[in-house]
């Protein structure tokens, strides 16, 4: 079985990030060969991403990030990377730009 994390960073996504969510889980739900992990990698967003990607891992298998500032993409990528405990990595946009 394939281990596989993606890493989603976000700044301003509230609205967004529960349908990419959902369409993400939507879409593996008849995969069972591998075992997913997401990590959101949160820059201190002003409207609530936070508090919206926790209360998304109540009912999904999500990992939170809550970064003190907006420290960057790039960094947000790294971090999301070096908390992983997966075999395989992967990053999407939360502003549905990636199809999952």
């Amino acid at each position: 079985m394939s281990q596989i994390s993606i890493v989603i960073p976000t700044y301003n996504e509230r609205e967004n990030l529960p349908i990419l969510i959902n369409e993400i889980f939507t879409t593996i739900a008849g995969c069972k060969d591998f075992d997913l992990e997401i990590i959101i990698v949160d820059d201190n967003s002003p409207d609530g991403t936070g508090d919206v990607a926790e209360e998304l891992s109540k009912t999904y298998p999500i990992k939170v990030i809550h970064r003190k500032g907006k420290e960057g993409l790039g960094s947000a990528v790294m971090e999301g990377f070096y908390r992983s405990e997966r075999e395989y990595l992967g990053v999407m946009d939360a502003d549905l730009s990636h199809d999952p």
